[in-house]
């Protein structure tokens, strides 16, 4: 469609108001309820698996015999939710709860005297609460060596020692039991138990609460006993990243073409991106003229500026340097080119100190592009101590992240569909599974005979989803080539600009990064234009939307892959098709109220003649919930529902609420929380509905309702939980009137509404 047809059809914000929250309807369900019958035979187990933890716990302790140690309390599955979860025999026993592992696995703070008194609720208690409680718990285990390594998956003695001796260093993490006195004793004596085997202690400081510290030794034999230490959560190697190709390094095919790369227009005002990478060539010809800054953390001949000035290339002409196709967008920024990545391996710590300062250094920039990511996937229970720097470097600044799904690299590459012995080792990298962060796979624009991939497939290399606790990630793709099993990419490749003015062709999500990047900054930059406010979870809203608007439904495991597909240009984002009608809601979730927006309004040539909707309903949900990194796979500490459908009179003379828009993919219906948070999205910041109606649904008045759920133990903040949603009604046929119907029923009901944005003005 036009732009210039679209323009005359921009997406409508719709103000708040305070009829729109009410009390929801229905009682509580009936008090506590036994999971499974408590017999003399089940608190007898408990009371062995008590008694276990207690010896564990006195033979380690003396050592440190003012601290607490912990002990991991596994809920059945049946318990997940947080209702059912032992609060009261917990609370009776003087344990707190300090956080999370896996999933079901909370992590108590304990001393003998506190076992001993849940030792004695246990095998004593009889109320019917405590009965309930009882009943919830499957097993108690002592945190130990092996959890402090990192579990099954984790890493052993030797591959620590290995690390060091490679020249790197290790990262711990101390456990933090709530109480500054005992926090601060567990500190000293953790620092001088480093001392007394040999370890060397650096406080870091990643903006988050956890007690981090960089490692580093040279009595390799002690390091075993660095692991005793029973207020440590964990201890390993401290990650490093690369600029994020393929391990290949990008091949020079020529010169550029003069007037490919136009110098910037001096009437024009760009956005400006923020570019963490390995450096943009400061001499290149016509590339300099781009960069609006420069902040070096490093210089040669630790970079060589090829990754960074490929990736600065696409920020400046990414459509031309590929020969004009118009899937890549026809879009220029300005850069701030950081040089913050060696050339071969950059050390977390190093990083995250060189993005902190870049960030803080530049507050008016508002999307940074981070092409960068380890080399291996990240863990799946718990998120990553670079994602939450990012997450709450995003909280501090108001920015948006843009980052690298990540390139599996290990030949030979995948097939669509996947061969089965990859299994799990093409998930996504650190920091992707970023909560904040707009994360980005890489499809295929070009295909030749020997490519692994069909043209349109998610590339080859591009790591996939989903992040931890099942979180729906990449969020989009956009191209980053294509190559055969082995990574040959020769015409099938993203081609861009190299040091000293040459032309070259590369291949991973390094160069889908950018374009995305570039629609978002682009999209910030428009909605600012139109006096409106623009911060990150609403323009992650309208690019996923742009994306679920243009890609047809994916079921399964494909949005693993595909994310939600591919955005649109900054005009699909903003403004719609005649034949479809989208509203924006910035909605300020109370906690104990329903938001709710009713009547809504239902385009007429969207109803048939005996009153039912037919047509096509999808809906984007983004919003920024608190977050706790020790908390582990609850690091989403507030969840938000949304139901939009039927909201008509029963027989009973009341309205009730019929949803029939599910969650994509997924199916609420199941009854464990284990199967909501894995195929509902149950405590994503991010979820996407999608229905299609062709023979029609009964309904006469419709409602959009929201709703939000904390964790157990989680505070009610003092401000809302602020969602941002975008609806969008769509007829089956375009030549229905849906937009302007969808205008005329908005104007009977009177809501408060205005454009998006004015008249788009796209700085090319």
């Amino acid at each position: 469609m036009p732009t210039s047809t679209r323009q005359h059809n921009p997406i409508l914000r719709v103000a708040q108001s305070e009829s729109d929250y009410r009390q929801p309807e229905g009682g509580g369900g009936g008090g506590p309820k036994e999971i499974v019958e408590v017999t003399a035979a089940l608190r007898a187990s408990l009371h062995g698996k008590l008694q276990a933890a207690r010896n564990n716990l006195t033979s380690v302790l003396p050592q440190w015999a003012n601290l607490p140690g912990v002990t991991k309390l596994v809920l059945r599955e049946q318990a997940l939710a947080k209702s059912h979860r032992p609060i009261q025999l917990l609370s009776r026993a003087e344990i707190p709860l300090i956080g999370a592992a896996g999933l079901g696995q909370l992590l108590l703070s304990v001393t003998p005297r506190t076992l001993a008194l849940l030792d004695d609720q246990i095998t004593t208690a009889n109320t019917k609460a405590a009965r309930a409680n009882i009943s919830t718990i499957e097993d108690l285990i002592p945190y130990g060596v092996h959890d402090r390594l990192g579990g099954e998956t984790g890493w052993g003695i030797r591959d620590l020692a290995e690390w060091i001796q490679a020249g790197r260093t290790l990262k711990a993490e101390l456990f933090r039991h709530g109480a500054d006195e005992t926090d601060s004793a567990l500190e000293q004596q953790f620092a001088a138990w480093a001392k007394e085997v040999g370890a060397s202690l650096t406080r870091l400081d990643y903006l988050t609460p956890q007690k981090l510290f960089s490692v580093t030794t040279a009595r390799l034999d002690l390091l075993a006993k660095l692991v005793e230490f029973p207020g440590l959560r964990t201890l390993a190697p401290m990650p490093i990243y690369v600029p994020e190709d393929i391990g290949t390094q990008a091949v020079e095919i020529g010169d550029v073409d003069p007037g490919t790369v136009p110098l910037p227009d001096a009437q024009t005002e760009y956005p400006l991106i923020g570019v963490v990478d390995s450096g943009v060539d400061p001499k290149h010809p016509s590339l300099s003229a781009w960069v609006a800054a420069r902040e070096s953390y490093i210089m040669p001949p630790n970079t060589d500026y090829v990754h960074g000035t490929f990736v600065g290339g696409l920020m400046a002409a990414a459509r031309p340097l590929n020969f004009g196709d118009d899937a890549f967008p026809d879009l220029r920024a300005k850069i701030l080119d950081v040089c913050a990545l060696e050339t071969t391996e950059t050390s977390e710590t190093d990083l995250h100190a060189r993005i902190l300062d870049a960030v803080k250094r530049y507050p008016e920039v508002k999307v940074w592009n981070l092409s960068l990511g380890g080399r291996v996937p990240g863990p799946i229970d718990r998120f990553s101590d670079f994602a939450q720097m990012l997450d709450a470097l995003s909280d501090e600044t108001g920015c948006l992240f843009v980052i690298a799904a990540g390139n599996y690299v290990t030949a030979p590459l995948r097939t669509m569909p996947p061969q089965p012995h990859i299994g799990d080792t093409d998930r996504i990298s650190i920091p992707a599974e970023s909560v904040r962060g707009l994360t980005v796979g890489s499809m295929t624009h070009l295909e030749v005979a020997q490519s692994a991939v069909k043209r349109g497939d998610p590339s080859p290399f591009s790591r996939r989803g989903p992040g931890p606790v099942s979180i729906p990630k990449p969020e989009l793709t956009h191209l980053g080539g294509n190559c055969s099993l082995t990574g040959d990419h020769t015409y099938t490749a993203i081609r861009s600009l190299l040091p000293n003015g040459k032309l070259g062709q590369d291949i991973g999500t390094s160069f889908s990064t950018p374009l995305v990047a570039l629609l978002a900054a682009h999209t910030w930059q428009a909605v600012e234009r139109s006096g409106s406010v623009a911060y990150p979870e609403q323009i992650k809203a309208l690019l996923i939307h742009s994306a679920v608007l243009r890609s047809p439904a994916r079921g399964g495991d494909a949005l693993h892959y595909y994310g939600f597909g591919q955005p649109g240009d900054v005009a699909e984002t903003l403004y719609c098709d005649p034949h479809a009608f989208t509203l924006m809601f910035e909605a300020d979730v109370r906690d104990g109220y329903e938001f709710e927006k009713f009547p809504y309004p239902i385009p007429a040539c969207l109803r048939t003649d005996d009153g039912r909707f037919r047509g096509e309903i999808l809906i984007t949900m983004c919003y920024s919930p608190p977050l706790s990194g020790q908390q582990g796979v609850e690091y989403c500490r507030a969840n938000v529902d949304l139901s939009f459908g039927g909201y008509d009179l029963g027989p009973d003379g009341k309205r009730h609420q019929s949803g029939v828009v599910p969650l994509e993919p997924g199916n609420k219906s199941q009854l464990y929380e284990s199967k909501q948070i894995e195929h509902g999205f149950k405590w994503s910041p991010t979820k996407v509905y999608r229905a299609r109606f062709p023979k029609g649904v009964s309904a006469t008045d419709w409602r959009l309702k929201l709703g939000v759920l904390r964790r157990a133990g989680e505070a009610i903040p003092d401000q809302p939980q602020r969602v941002v949603v975008l609806v969008t009604l769509r007829g089956l046929d375009a030549d229905k009137p849906v937009y302007a119907d969808g205008v005329r029923a908005l104007n009977s009901i009177g809501w408060a509404v205005r454009s998006m944005t004015q008249t788009i003005q796209v700085t090319n």
